[in-house]
């Protein structure tokens, strides 16, 4: 076999290999849910009709919003606030430090009520007789807010 002709088909597989390996991550994927992955999830626990679902989902896309926000204004903070080791006055750092973490607690404490007013607006949406599933869903989804499944990882060992 010419090398020409190896090379053609040699590229040809390759190319047929990472389509077929494409195709199977985007089908095993779940399909087009992107980051509301969840959505469905919440829309099964809870049992939501149509018009339920798209107020649902109108406000996690709101909440994510509101969330993305907060999330970049603590990134900006936060890099100035570690740059502060490599500053040599150290009345600065502890005026800059004091005024940052303050800043840094207002925002955390904005993403509790917003994500707290997000759970209100689902809540509200819900009539009478999926109320019991709310109960549910909140068991479900404040571990994954929380964390309270995440193992700490084990310190590093002595070498």
């Amino acid at each position: 076999m010419k090398p020409l002709k190896f090379y053609k088909y040699a590229t040809w597989g390759l190319l047929i290999l990472n389509l077929s390996m494409l195709s199977f991550f985007i089908i095993t994927r779940g399909g087009a849910h992107g980051r509301h992955g969840a959505s469905p999830r919440a829309t099964d626990l809870l049992k939501l009709t149509e018009q339920q679902n798209t107020q649902f989902l109108a406000s996690a896309k709101q909440h994510d919003q509101i969330m993305n926000r907060i999330n970049l204004e603590q990134s900006s903070l936060l890099k100035p606030y570690f740059s502060q080791l490599t500053t040599p006055n150290k009345e600065d750092k502890n005026v800059a430090s004091a005024a940052t973490l303050e800043k840094l607690q207002i925002l955390e404490k904005r993403k509790i009520e917003a994500t707290y007013q997000h759970f209100e607006e689902v809540k509200s949406i819900l009539r009478e007789e999926q109320l019991p599933d709310f109960k549910i869903f909140m068991d479900t989804i404040l571990p994954l807010i929380i964390n309270s499944d995440k193992k700490n990882p084990h310190p590093p060992k002595d070498s």
